[in-house]
């Protein structure tokens, strides 16, 4: 997910995460990765799509356009290659539930990466007051801590509790369909901004093991650091 760590040991073990603490004794985990592009939608595009962003052509508005290159472009609605539709004619039972947003137009209206394409203009609508609408102030908030224990995210857990309830039909099925490989992604909401937990998980933290690492003054940096 998005300027995030889950290794063990990090800032001082401050992390309560049991069940994916299990899941990382129990498997296998990736330290170390490479991401085609660090723009959300093009990202998702380039990996479910097997191609690099600048390969990725398709009509946006009536234009075409040879790439995705910011956050409102990603795979053309007529796009038939991603993972999950080539294992579905190969043969697999597939799920996909939850945050999809690899699509072009999908992830918000009038967006742009600030840093990459702040000179650029794109083929995208542009809103009735003019110019465009900026992400940076949902890089700037502070976070909410709701009271009590009630999930801050219900929804994303209602979707994700609905796919492991799949998984487990099929894991313990014995139809022909059950019995068929299978090809599972959740996709999550709570990764992004604004950001919002409840008392119960925040209490869980422990402040003094948080180290803040060193900043190089304000002014330098960008407003997404």
């Amino acid at each position: 997910t998005d300027g995030r760590t889950w290794t063990e040991g990090y800032s001082n073990g401050v992390l309560h995460i049991p069940s994916i603490r299990k899941l990382q004794h129990g498997g296998h985990t990736f330290i170390r990765h490479y991401s085609n592009t660090p723009v959300c939608c093009p990202s998702r595009a380039t990996l479910w799509s097997g191609r690099h962003a600048h390969r990725i052509g398709h009509v946006h508005n009536g234009i075409s356009v040879q790439g995705v290159w910011n956050n409102y472009e990603g795979l053309p609605d007529n796009f038939t290659d991603r993972i999950d539709q080539v294992l579905e004619r190969q043969g697999y039972d597939v799920k996909v539930s939850g945050k999809r947003d690899w699509s072009s137009g999908d992830h918000s209206e009038n967006v742009r990466l600030n840093s990459w394409t702040m000179y650029t203009k794109f083929p995208y609508d542009i809103p009735g007051a003019g110019g465009w609408q900026d992400e940076t102030g949902d890089c700037a908030t502070e976070g909410t801590v709701k009271a009590g224990s009630k999930s801050a995210h219900q929804v994303d857990w209602d979707t994700l509790n609905k796919t492991v309830s799949w998984i487990r039909g099929r894991v313990n099925g014995t139809t022909a369909r059950e019995k068929k490989p299978f090809f599972v992604y959740q996709g999550m909401n709570i990764v992004h901004p604004p950001y919002v937990t409840n008392e119960h998980y925040f209490n869980l933290i422990d402040p003094s093991k948080v180290e803040v690492p060193r900043w190089d003054d304000l002014k330098n940096l960008h407003p997404c650091d």
